[in-house]
């Protein structure tokens, strides 16, 4: 069903996102690994399809990557530096945020969005950075563009429905 196939690629999504939040963790290693390599960190987030965006404890954006503004729409002054609520309620129809639900909880949240711009439809996990005091820092969220899986998976449930009458005309 549509739930069943959803829930499949949020699981998947989550699993994928694991790697990706242990390397988050872990960020002395990984700036180190960065200045061994001479890579800088905005150029490698910038080589991702996936948008990411930041907001620290108080719930200000304060980096992303250029694909978060190819898949909402929005162009960077639009959204840098300002509160997330203001951000929402301008470019999304979703009221609620996945990073304030892992600001709150401390933990992995995920969530399907939409931009008002592009009218896409987006998958987003956001992971809480805590510093070493225990407290959430920040929070990096990661937005998978899946316009195309919903498509593509309400084409599947019509050409479903359309067996199903096929099925039901052939048994009469």
């Amino acid at each position: 069903t549509t739930d069943e196939g959803l829930k499949l690629f949020e699981e998947d999504m989550s699993r994928r996102m694991n790697g990706f939040i242990r390397g988050v963790r872990d960020t002395k290693s990984r700036i180190t690994a960065l200045e061994a390599h001479t890579i800088d960190i905005f150029v490698l987030c910038d080589a991702i399809n996936s948008g990411i965006y930041v907001i620290d404890k108080n719930r200000v954006i304060t980096a992303s990557n250029h694909a978060y503004s190819e898949i909402t729409g929005m162009w960077e002054q639009e959204y840098m530096d300002k509160p997330l609520d203001d951000v929402l309620k301008r470019f999304f129809y979703n009221t609620y945020s996945v990073a304030d639900i892992a600001l709150q909880n401390k933990k992995i949240a995920s969530g399907i969005g939409r931009s008002k711009r592009t009218n896409r439809d987006f998958l987003v996990t956001a992971i809480p950075v805590q510093g070493s005091s225990g407290n959430v820092e920040e929070v990096i969220s990661v937005l998978q563009d899946i316009t195309e899986s919903m498509a593509l998976q309400d084409q599947l449930k019509n050409s479903l429905e359309k067996t199903e009458l096929y099925w039901q005309e052939l048994n009469y």
